[in-house]
């Protein structure tokens, strides 16, 4: 979690105050975050984004990144957490069972202890139902998922929420790769909010040579 002050901080209230421009009639309810590779800070931008959200909002943050959950670890919070998997699979009766607030007007639910394939989960109505319940009780909802790119299991949660927000770690992922995941993306029933250029160089950036910051087809 960083500073409020912070250049980092100042940027995920940027990426929050859009989405609420563009979100007037707050459509945007379920917010997936994602990445084409890992290591590029998605779950980074989506914890900021979730405590962002929380000056104005009741939010909660869903840990799916089935493959490598780390949402717990990264927000501080010790031990092993049940959480979906214990849900679905009925041996908790109550998400408020499972849910734990790491900050004001910030809960969390993890992806649990026992947790079935991934693929199992986010083709059961039982996921679908969840979230939905869920929706009723929080103004918004930020879902960390896997990266796009190695699995599909992204491309699945898009089905079940109402934009998606993609985040670019700078200079790293490469630009064809970007584009191919946002095509496979834009083919969901969700939106791209928008994309979140992370861990920009900002000597690099300014430079009018700067291929990969300005270069053709990123942003278009």
């Amino acid at each position: 979690r960083d500073s409020p002050k912070t250049p980092f901080a100042e940027g995920v209230r940027t990426v929050r105050t859009g989405i609420l421009l563009a979100d007037i009639d707050k459509k945007s309810k379920k917010v997936l975050v994602t990445s084409a590779m890992p290591q590029e800070g998605k779950s980074s931008i989506a914890s900021n984004l979730a405590l962002a959200f929380s000056q104005v909002e009741k939010v909660l943050l869903v840990d799916c990144d089935f493959r490598k959950p780390n949402l717990a670890r990264y927000l501080g919070v010790k031990g092993s957490l049940a959480g979906i998997g214990e849900l679905l699979q009925e041996k908790v009766d109550k998400p408020s069972k499972v849910i734990h607030r790491v900050a004001p007007n910030v809960d969390l639910l993890s992806v649990g202890k026992e947790l079935p394939s991934p693929g199992q989960v986010l083709t059961s109505s039982r996921f679908a139902d969840l979230l939905e319940s869920l929706s009723s009780e929080y103004d918004r909802i930020i879902i960390d998922s896997a990266p796009c790119h190695p699995v599909s299991d992204s491309l699945l949660l898009a089905k079940y929420v109402d934009g998606v927000v993609f985040v670019v770690r700078y200079d790293s992922t490469p630009i064809k790769l970007v584009q191919a995941t946002l095509r496979r993306l834009s083919k969901s029933q969700a939106p791209i909010l928008g994309l979140v250029l992370n861990r920009v160089d900002p000597h690099r950036a300014t430079k009018a040579d700067d291929s990969y910051y300005y270069g053709k087809g990123y942003y278009g």
